[in-house]
Protein backbone atom coordinates (compact mmCIF):
# COMPACT_ATOMS: atom_id res chain seq x y z
CA UNK A 1 0.00 0.00 0.00
CA UNK A 2 0.79 3.79 -0.58
CA UNK A 3 0.46 5.92 2.62
CA UNK A 4 0.72 9.86 2.08
CA UNK A 5 1.37 11.51 5.51
CA UNK A 6 1.34 15.20 6.40
CA UNK A 7 2.93 17.22 9.55
CA UNK A 8 5.01 20.62 9.90
CA UNK A 9 7.28 21.42 12.42
CA UNK A 10 8.71 17.90 13.09
CA UNK A 11 12.37 16.62 13.32
CA UNK A 12 13.36 15.04 9.85
CA UNK A 13 15.69 12.13 9.50
CA UNK A 14 18.17 13.57 7.95
CA UNK A 15 19.04 16.20 10.09
CA UNK A 16 21.56 16.61 12.34
CA UNK A 17 19.80 16.60 15.12
CA UNK A 18 17.29 14.26 14.86
CA UNK A 19 14.61 13.13 16.84
CA UNK A 20 12.24 10.22 16.09
CA UNK A 21 8.76 11.89 16.62
CA UNK A 22 5.07 10.83 15.83
CA UNK A 23 4.78 11.23 11.83
CA UNK A 24 8.73 9.46 11.61
CA UNK A 25 7.43 6.42 13.91
CA UNK A 26 4.45 5.89 11.79
CA UNK A 27 6.44 6.04 9.08
CA UNK A 28 8.71 3.47 9.88
CA UNK A 29 5.97 1.28 11.22
CA UNK A 30 3.93 1.76 8.08
CA UNK A 31 7.75 0.49 6.15
CA UNK A 32 8.69 -2.27 8.39
CA UNK A 33 5.31 -3.73 7.37
CA UNK A 34 6.46 -3.37 3.43
CA UNK A 35 4.46 -0.15 2.79
CA UNK A 36 5.62 2.94 0.91
CA UNK A 37 5.61 6.40 2.19
CA UNK A 38 5.45 9.82 1.39
CA UNK A 39 5.54 12.18 4.39
CA UNK A 40 4.67 15.80 2.83
CA UNK A 41 6.23 18.48 5.41
CA UNK A 42 7.79 22.24 5.05
CA UNK A 43 11.29 23.04 4.23
CA UNK A 44 11.86 25.43 6.76
CA UNK A 45 12.71 24.22 10.38
CA UNK A 46 10.24 24.81 13.13
CA UNK A 47 12.83 24.34 15.89
CA UNK A 48 15.79 26.32 14.66
CA UNK A 49 13.94 29.09 12.86
CA UNK A 50 15.96 28.32 9.18
CA UNK A 51 15.42 26.87 6.08
CA UNK A 52 16.13 22.83 5.34
CA UNK A 53 15.76 23.61 2.00
CA UNK A 54 15.99 27.03 -0.20
CA UNK A 55 12.93 25.02 -2.59
CA UNK A 56 10.55 22.72 -2.96
CA UNK A 57 12.52 19.72 -2.85
CA UNK A 58 11.93 15.83 -2.47
CA UNK A 59 14.34 13.73 -0.11
CA UNK A 60 15.29 9.59 0.11
CA UNK A 61 15.11 8.11 3.50
CA UNK A 62 15.38 4.56 1.94
CA UNK A 63 13.71 3.26 -0.83
CA UNK A 64 9.99 3.01 0.38
CA UNK A 65 10.51 6.34 2.49
CA UNK A 66 10.03 9.74 0.54
CA UNK A 67 9.47 13.19 2.26
CA UNK A 68 8.76 16.37 0.16
CA UNK A 69 9.43 19.45 1.43
CA UNK A 70 7.58 22.71 0.32
CA UNK A 71 8.55 26.16 0.54
CA UNK A 72 6.55 28.67 2.91
CA UNK A 73 6.90 31.68 3.94
CA UNK A 74 8.97 30.95 7.30
CA UNK A 75 8.23 32.56 10.77
CA UNK A 76 10.35 33.61 13.53
CA UNK A 77 7.59 33.42 16.17
CA UNK A 78 5.49 30.16 17.10
CA UNK A 79 2.86 32.32 18.02
CA UNK A 80 2.08 34.70 15.06
CA UNK A 81 0.50 36.00 11.53
CA UNK A 82 3.46 34.70 9.78
CA UNK A 83 3.42 31.12 10.70
CA UNK A 84 0.05 31.02 9.77
CA UNK A 85 0.64 32.61 6.25
CA UNK A 86 3.58 29.98 5.94
CA UNK A 87 0.99 27.26 6.63
CA UNK A 88 -1.52 28.95 4.43
CA UNK A 89 1.27 28.87 1.30
CA UNK A 90 2.43 25.22 2.26
CA UNK A 91 -1.48 23.92 1.89
CA UNK A 92 -1.84 25.83 -1.33
CA UNK A 93 1.33 24.58 -2.79
CA UNK A 94 0.35 20.70 -2.02
CA UNK A 95 -2.94 21.42 -3.94
CA UNK A 96 -0.56 22.61 -6.62
CA UNK A 97 1.29 19.63 -6.76
CA UNK A 98 0.03 16.69 -5.41
CA UNK A 99 -0.92 15.24 -8.89
CA UNK A 100 2.54 15.01 -9.58
CA UNK A 101 3.25 12.11 -7.35
CA UNK A 102 1.69 8.42 -7.58
CA UNK A 103 -1.84 7.85 -6.05
CA UNK A 104 -1.99 6.94 -2.31
CA UNK A 105 -4.72 4.48 -0.86
CA UNK A 106 -5.09 6.85 1.90
CA UNK A 107 -3.86 10.06 3.70
CA UNK A 108 -3.05 11.21 7.13
CA UNK A 109 -2.95 14.61 8.34
CA UNK A 110 -1.77 16.18 11.46
CA UNK A 111 -3.52 18.83 12.84
CA UNK A 112 -2.33 21.47 13.24
CA UNK A 113 -2.04 23.04 10.18
CA UNK A 114 -5.79 23.16 9.64
CA UNK A 115 -5.33 24.76 6.57
CA UNK A 116 -3.03 21.77 5.64
CA UNK A 117 -5.88 19.67 7.01
CA UNK A 118 -8.45 21.33 4.61
CA UNK A 119 -6.36 20.57 1.65
CA UNK A 120 -5.58 16.99 2.72
CA UNK A 121 -9.46 15.90 2.75
CA UNK A 122 -10.58 17.68 -0.36
CA UNK A 123 -7.57 15.73 -2.08
CA UNK A 124 -8.47 12.63 -0.54
CA UNK A 125 -12.56 13.01 -1.55
CA UNK A 126 -11.31 13.82 -4.88
CA UNK A 127 -9.06 10.81 -5.32
CA UNK A 128 -11.74 8.37 -3.70
CA UNK A 129 -9.36 7.48 -1.12
CA UNK A 130 -9.69 7.39 3.08
CA UNK A 131 -8.42 10.58 4.81
CA UNK A 132 -7.81 10.86 8.60
CA UNK A 133 -7.06 14.20 10.31
CA UNK A 134 -4.88 13.75 13.09
CA UNK A 135 -5.50 15.87 16.45
CA UNK A 136 -2.53 17.28 18.15
CA UNK A 137 -3.52 20.20 19.39
CA UNK A 138 -6.69 22.55 19.87
CA UNK A 139 -5.70 24.79 16.91
CA UNK A 140 -7.41 27.66 16.52
CA UNK A 141 -9.24 27.75 19.87
CA UNK A 142 -5.61 28.16 21.44
CA UNK A 143 -5.41 31.56 20.21
CA UNK A 144 -8.33 32.42 21.85
CA UNK A 145 -7.25 30.76 24.61
CA UNK A 146 -4.20 32.57 25.23
CA UNK A 147 -5.91 36.36 25.09
CA UNK A 148 -7.23 37.64 28.33
CA UNK A 149 -11.07 37.24 29.00
CA UNK A 150 -12.39 40.63 27.42
CA UNK A 151 -10.70 39.58 24.31
CA UNK A 152 -11.70 36.24 23.55
CA UNK A 153 -14.86 36.27 21.99
CA UNK A 154 -13.70 39.59 19.32
CA UNK A 155 -10.61 36.76 18.83
CA UNK A 156 -13.22 34.27 17.92
CA UNK A 157 -15.17 36.39 15.81
CA UNK A 158 -11.64 37.28 14.02
CA UNK A 159 -10.61 33.50 13.45
CA UNK A 160 -14.42 32.49 11.99
CA UNK A 161 -13.10 31.37 8.92
CA UNK A 162 -10.30 29.36 10.68
CA UNK A 163 -12.62 27.48 12.45
CA UNK A 164 -14.74 27.19 9.27
CA UNK A 165 -11.58 25.61 7.33
CA UNK A 166 -10.76 22.84 10.49
CA UNK A 167 -14.34 21.91 11.00
CA UNK A 168 -15.45 21.27 7.05
CA UNK A 169 -11.99 19.77 7.42
CA UNK A 170 -13.05 17.09 9.92
CA UNK A 171 -16.64 16.60 8.53
CA UNK A 172 -14.76 15.86 5.27
CA UNK A 173 -12.37 13.06 6.60
CA UNK A 174 -13.31 9.01 7.07
CA UNK A 175 -12.09 9.36 10.55
CA UNK A 176 -10.62 11.21 13.30
CA UNK A 177 -7.71 10.09 15.44
CA UNK A 178 -6.07 11.79 18.31
CA UNK A 179 -3.21 11.77 20.79
CA UNK A 180 -5.52 11.95 23.71
CA UNK A 181 -8.84 11.43 24.52
CA UNK A 182 -9.67 15.04 25.42
CA UNK A 183 -8.65 16.15 22.00
CA UNK A 184 -10.45 13.46 20.10
CA UNK A 185 -13.50 14.40 21.70
CA UNK A 186 -13.25 18.17 21.09
CA UNK A 187 -12.50 17.16 17.52
CA UNK A 188 -15.66 15.19 17.15
CA UNK A 189 -17.82 18.12 18.75
CA UNK A 190 -16.55 20.55 16.52
CA UNK A 191 -17.20 18.69 13.71
CA UNK A 192 -20.49 17.60 14.58
CA UNK A 193 -20.68 13.84 13.62
CA UNK A 194 -20.83 10.90 16.25
CA UNK A 195 -18.06 9.02 17.18
CA UNK A 196 -17.82 6.08 15.02
CA UNK A 197 -15.01 2.97 14.77
CA UNK A 198 -13.19 4.39 12.99
CA UNK A 199 -12.40 7.44 15.10
CA UNK A 200 -9.18 6.25 17.92
CA UNK A 201 -7.31 7.45 20.24
CA UNK A 202 -3.55 6.34 19.29
CA UNK A 203 -1.02 7.63 21.99
CA UNK A 204 2.21 9.70 20.90
CA UNK A 205 4.12 6.54 22.22
CA UNK A 206 7.98 7.20 22.79
CA UNK A 207 11.15 4.55 22.20
CA UNK A 208 12.87 3.01 24.95
CA UNK A 209 15.62 5.48 25.53
CA UNK A 210 18.62 3.78 24.00
CA UNK A 211 22.30 2.66 25.23
CA UNK A 212 24.35 4.90 26.32
CA UNK A 213 28.02 5.62 25.73
CA UNK A 214 29.50 6.78 28.90
CA UNK A 215 32.72 8.35 26.88
CA UNK A 216 30.48 10.61 24.60
CA UNK A 217 29.22 12.64 27.90
CA UNK A 218 31.96 13.35 29.80
CA UNK A 219 31.68 17.35 29.54
CA UNK A 220 27.72 16.60 30.24
CA UNK A 221 28.76 14.47 33.32
CA UNK A 222 31.22 16.90 34.47
CA UNK A 223 27.85 19.40 35.13
CA UNK A 224 25.78 16.66 36.56
CA UNK A 225 28.53 15.62 39.29
CA UNK A 226 26.97 16.76 42.28
CA UNK A 227 23.64 14.47 41.60
CA UNK A 228 25.79 11.88 42.27
CA UNK A 229 23.61 10.14 45.38
CA UNK A 230 21.19 12.72 46.11
CA UNK A 231 17.43 12.11 45.20
CA UNK A 232 17.09 14.11 41.79
CA UNK A 233 14.03 16.22 40.47
CA UNK A 234 14.39 16.32 36.60
CA UNK A 235 12.70 18.67 34.28
CA UNK A 236 12.93 18.08 30.80
CA UNK A 237 11.54 20.78 27.82
CA UNK A 238 10.38 24.29 26.42
CA UNK A 239 10.26 26.76 28.84
CA UNK A 240 7.54 28.16 27.71
CA UNK A 241 3.83 29.68 28.41
CA UNK A 242 2.48 26.89 29.71
CA UNK A 243 4.98 24.87 31.06
CA UNK A 244 7.23 27.39 32.90
CA UNK A 245 9.26 25.35 35.18
CA UNK A 246 10.01 28.59 37.64
CA UNK A 247 7.86 27.23 40.39
CA UNK A 248 10.44 24.26 40.67
CA UNK A 249 13.06 26.87 41.07
CA UNK A 250 11.03 28.38 44.12
CA UNK A 251 11.01 24.91 45.56
CA UNK A 252 14.61 24.30 44.88
CA UNK A 253 15.29 27.47 46.84
CA UNK A 254 13.34 26.66 49.76
CA UNK A 255 14.69 22.92 49.91
CA UNK A 256 18.46 23.91 49.92
CA UNK A 257 19.35 22.40 53.38
CA UNK A 258 17.88 19.06 51.97
CA UNK A 259 19.95 16.87 49.69
CA UNK A 260 17.73 17.27 47.28
CA UNK A 261 18.59 18.39 43.54
CA UNK A 262 16.61 19.89 41.03
CA UNK A 263 17.88 19.30 37.18
CA UNK A 264 16.37 21.78 34.65
CA UNK A 265 16.99 21.13 31.20
CA UNK A 266 15.81 23.21 28.27
CA UNK A 267 15.07 26.59 26.86
CA UNK A 268 12.85 29.29 25.90
CA UNK A 269 11.31 32.44 26.42
CA UNK A 270 11.27 32.45 30.43
CA UNK A 271 14.51 30.83 29.63
CA UNK A 272 16.69 34.28 31.50
CA UNK A 273 14.08 34.66 33.69
CA UNK A 274 15.28 31.02 35.26
CA UNK A 275 18.72 31.68 35.25
CA UNK A 276 18.40 34.57 36.83
CA UNK A 277 15.85 32.75 39.67
CA UNK A 278 18.54 30.27 39.77
CA UNK A 279 21.41 32.43 41.02
CA UNK A 280 23.07 31.17 43.78
CA UNK A 281 21.56 27.82 44.54
CA UNK A 282 24.11 25.10 44.51
CA UNK A 283 21.11 22.64 44.31
CA UNK A 284 19.97 23.70 40.77
CA UNK A 285 21.79 22.88 37.39
CA UNK A 286 20.64 24.54 33.88
CA UNK A 287 22.52 22.10 31.37
CA UNK A 288 20.60 23.67 28.50
CA UNK A 289 19.19 22.36 25.87
CA UNK A 290 20.00 18.85 25.46
CA UNK A 291 19.43 15.90 22.92
CA UNK A 292 17.93 12.54 22.66
CA UNK A 293 21.24 11.06 24.30
CA UNK A 294 21.96 13.28 26.70
CA UNK A 295 18.12 13.09 27.98
CA UNK A 296 18.75 9.62 28.41
CA UNK A 297 22.15 10.20 29.87
CA UNK A 298 20.50 12.57 32.43
CA UNK A 299 18.18 10.18 33.41
CA UNK A 300 20.45 7.54 35.24
CA UNK A 301 21.07 10.32 37.75
CA UNK A 302 17.05 11.77 38.31
CA UNK A 303 14.76 9.99 40.14
CA UNK A 304 11.26 11.50 39.77
CA UNK A 305 10.16 13.83 36.69
CA UNK A 306 7.66 17.11 37.32
CA UNK A 307 5.66 18.24 34.16
CA UNK A 308 3.96 21.88 35.76
CA UNK A 309 1.77 24.18 34.10
CA UNK A 310 0.64 27.74 34.88
CA UNK A 311 -2.93 26.91 34.47
CA UNK A 312 -5.66 24.27 33.89
CA UNK A 313 -4.79 22.29 30.71
CA UNK A 314 -5.81 19.29 29.19
CA UNK A 315 -2.65 17.81 28.03
CA UNK A 316 -0.55 14.59 27.68
CA UNK A 317 2.67 16.13 26.47
CA UNK A 318 6.41 14.78 25.51
CA UNK A 319 8.05 14.91 28.30
CA UNK A 320 5.93 12.50 30.20
CA UNK A 321 6.46 9.96 27.79
CA UNK A 322 9.74 10.89 28.38
CA UNK A 323 9.90 10.66 32.15
CA UNK A 324 8.10 7.35 31.63
CA UNK A 325 10.47 5.83 29.27
CA UNK A 326 13.21 6.05 31.81
CA UNK A 327 10.76 5.00 34.30
CA UNK A 328 10.63 7.79 36.54
CA UNK A 329 7.21 8.92 38.58
CA UNK A 330 5.49 11.46 37.07
CA UNK A 331 4.41 14.42 39.19
CA UNK A 332 2.07 16.62 37.16
CA UNK A 333 -0.48 19.28 37.39
CA UNK A 334 -2.39 18.44 33.77
CA UNK A 335 -5.53 17.36 33.90
CA UNK A 336 -7.00 14.35 31.80
CA UNK A 337 -5.77 11.16 30.89
CA UNK A 338 -2.41 11.52 31.77
CA UNK A 339 -3.66 12.32 35.62
CA UNK A 340 -5.97 8.95 35.00
CA UNK A 341 -3.38 6.78 33.80
CA UNK A 342 -0.50 7.93 36.44
CA UNK A 343 -3.64 7.01 39.35
CA UNK A 344 -4.39 3.86 37.28
CA UNK A 345 -1.06 2.26 37.55
CA UNK A 346 0.77 4.26 40.95
CA UNK A 347 3.00 6.46 38.85
CA UNK A 348 3.14 9.55 39.91
CA UNK A 349 1.08 12.15 41.57
CA UNK A 350 -0.87 15.03 40.93
CA UNK A 351 -0.90 18.68 42.04
CA UNK A 352 -3.01 22.03 41.42
CA UNK A 353 -1.56 24.39 38.59
CA UNK A 354 0.83 26.86 40.25
CA UNK A 355 0.63 25.40 43.96
CA UNK A 356 4.10 25.36 44.87
CA UNK A 357 3.52 24.37 48.31
CA UNK A 358 1.81 21.27 47.46
CA UNK A 359 4.19 20.54 44.50
CA UNK A 360 7.01 20.74 47.35
CA UNK A 361 5.80 18.50 49.84
CA UNK A 362 5.18 15.96 47.17
CA UNK A 363 8.97 15.99 46.28
CA UNK A 364 9.68 15.93 49.93
CA UNK A 365 7.02 12.54 50.31
CA UNK A 366 8.04 10.66 47.52
CA UNK A 367 11.85 11.45 47.93
CA UNK A 368 11.81 10.19 51.56
CA UNK A 369 10.35 7.34 50.84
CA UNK A 370 12.92 4.70 49.44
CA UNK A 371 10.75 1.95 49.10
CA UNK A 372 7.36 3.57 47.81
CA UNK A 373 9.85 5.61 45.61
CA UNK A 374 10.72 2.13 43.82
CA UNK A 375 7.41 0.78 43.86
CA UNK A 376 6.51 3.89 41.85
CA UNK A 377 9.59 3.76 39.78
CA UNK A 378 8.42 -0.02 39.17
CA UNK A 379 4.93 1.27 38.42
CA UNK A 380 6.36 3.54 36.27
CA UNK A 381 8.26 1.07 33.95
CA UNK A 382 4.93 -1.31 33.56
CA UNK A 383 2.80 1.80 32.55
CA UNK A 384 5.27 2.87 29.79
CA UNK A 385 5.99 -0.65 28.38
CA UNK A 386 1.54 -1.70 28.32
CA UNK A 387 0.15 1.60 26.87
CA UNK A 388 2.66 4.04 25.79
CA UNK A 389 5.81 2.46 24.01
CA UNK A 390 6.52 3.27 20.72
CA UNK A 391 6.44 -0.14 18.62
CA UNK A 392 3.29 -1.06 20.19
CA UNK A 393 1.48 2.17 19.43
CA UNK A 394 2.71 2.95 16.04
CA UNK A 395 2.31 -0.90 15.16
CA UNK A 396 -1.32 -0.46 16.08
CA UNK A 397 -1.13 2.88 14.40
CA UNK A 398 -0.24 1.02 11.26
CA UNK A 399 -2.49 -1.79 11.24
CA UNK A 400 -5.35 0.61 12.02
CA UNK A 401 -4.10 2.04 8.62
CA UNK A 402 -4.29 -1.36 6.81
CA UNK A 403 -7.77 -2.04 7.83
CA UNK A 404 -8.69 1.56 7.13
CA UNK A 405 -8.09 1.56 3.34
CA UNK A 406 -9.34 -3.07 3.38
CA UNK A 407 -12.54 -2.50 4.49
CA UNK A 408 -14.23 -0.40 2.56
CA UNK A 409 -15.57 2.84 5.26
CA UNK A 410 -19.61 2.13 3.78
CA UNK A 411 -19.48 -0.88 5.65
CA UNK A 412 -18.11 0.02 9.09
CA UNK A 413 -19.50 -3.21 10.87
CA UNK A 414 -16.82 -4.64 8.63
CA UNK A 415 -13.97 -2.75 10.78
CA UNK A 416 -12.91 -3.11 13.86
CA UNK A 417 -9.58 -0.62 14.23
CA UNK A 418 -8.43 -2.98 17.19
CA UNK A 419 -4.89 -3.38 16.15
CA UNK A 420 -4.88 -7.17 17.01
CA UNK A 421 -3.64 -8.15 13.15
CA UNK A 422 0.18 -8.70 13.20
CA UNK A 423 2.40 -6.75 15.05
Amino acid sequence: MRFWLFKLGESLPFQPSHRSMRTDMLANALVRRGHEVLWWTSSFDHFSKSWISSSDSTRSVNERYTIRMLKGSGYSKNVSLRRLLDHRLIARRFRQQWRQFPKPDAMLCAMPPYDLALAVSDVAKALNVPSVIDIRDQWPQLFVDQVPDFLRLPTRIALINEFRYLRKALQNSTAITAMMQELLDWGLELSGKERTEYDRVFYLGAERPRAVDEVSYRDLEKKLYSLRNVPTVFFIGSFGHYYNPLMLVHVARELQESNIHFLIAGDGVHGKEIEKAAEGLSNVILPGWLNEGEIAFCMKYCDIGVIPTTEILDAFPNKAFVYLSGSLPVITSTQGELQSLLRDYGAGEIFEPGDTERLKDIIIDMLEDEEELRKSKENAKRLFEDKLLADRVYGEFACYLEELVERSPTTPDSFSGSGECSL
